[in-house]
């Protein structure tokens, strides 16, 4: 059995650096603030612990004044990290003494458990909510008609590569023109696949024809009633029926294939 103080001690306890490991980030949402407070916590219970100044209850004294200087959080600041901690059940507050001062314990099993958890799981988790808002965001939209809808679902797909972008936006639309579509619903394995399809097409440092994706959904289109796995599975079939065209007849930017005008053609020369 894992012993927790053990864990977080070993983890976090250093009293000359605050130490954020990325699970501790990853918690916390990426909130440095809150994760350096809990940290700075582990080292003053440290600190306490050697000096026998804990309580038997296992809290110790949290001076403001004392996290001013080390940290540089205001009083306010303080408050309001320390009711997130509480509410998370990292750790407990209280009143002792006369006049009042500020106590804390910490939850060691709670804050192990943070360390404990498994990097693959958690990286798996993070990658399946990334999918999850691309698909909340093309699932909204019922066509696609704005150059700036376009550019939104585009930045929604964050770092993909452009090619990628590209194929998603045109598959996900033609998907949802049929009436008795389901839910659009990419996920890795999906996106994986469709990934290694359009990097054959570009062997040899060829560019990407775009206009071949709105070939295949002619044939893919097809198929009414279909969930989204099994469009993505028909779609990758009739890729192999459908033949290259002419240089003069294909298409390397995406946004060329909704047919959408020039937008500097909307600014006067100059502007």
């Amino acid at each position: 059995m894992v012993d927790a103080f053990a864990l977080v001690h070993n983890a976090l306890g250093d009293e000359q650096f605050i130490r954020l490991p990325k699970k501790l980030m990853r918690y916390f949402k990426g909130n440095a603030d809150a994760a350096s407070f809990l940290v700075e916590l582990v080292g003053l219970y440290t600190y306490h612990l050697r000096e026998q100044s804990v309580d038997p209850d296992d809290s110790f004294p949290l001076p403001i004044d004392r996290v001013k200087r080390t940290l540089g959080f205001s009083s306010f600041k303080q408050t309001t990290i320390l009711t997130k901690l509480s509410e998370n059940n990292l750790i407990t507050l209280q009143r002792k003494d006369y006049p009042a001062k500020r106590y804390v314990s910490l939850n060691f099993e709670a804050i192990a458990s943070i360390l404990a958890t498994d990097d693959l799981a958690a990286a798996r988790i993070e990658k399946q909510s990334f999918y999850d808002k691309i698909n909340a965001k093309f699932n909204v939209l019922s066509n696609y008609d704005s150059i700036y809808t376009v550019t939104d679902l585009a930045q929604t797909c964050d770092n993909m590569a452009y090619t990628l972008k590209g194929v998603i936006i045109l598959i996900s639309r033609e998907y949802l023109q049929d009436k008795d579509h389901q839910a659009i619903a990419w996920n890795p394995e999906l996106i994986g696949k469709i990934r290694q399809w359009a990097n054959k097409k570009m062997i040899g440092g060829k560019a990407f024809d775009f206009s071949s994706v709105e070939r295949i959904m002619k044939i893919t289109k097809r198929q009414p009633g279909v969930d989204f796995k099994s469009f993505i599975s028909l779609f990758l079939m009739n890729s192999k029926e459908v033949h290259e065209v002419h240089m003069s007849e294909q298409i390397y930017d995406y946004l060329e294939v909704f047919g959408f005008p020039d937008l500097n053609d909307n600014y006067p020369e100059g502007e």
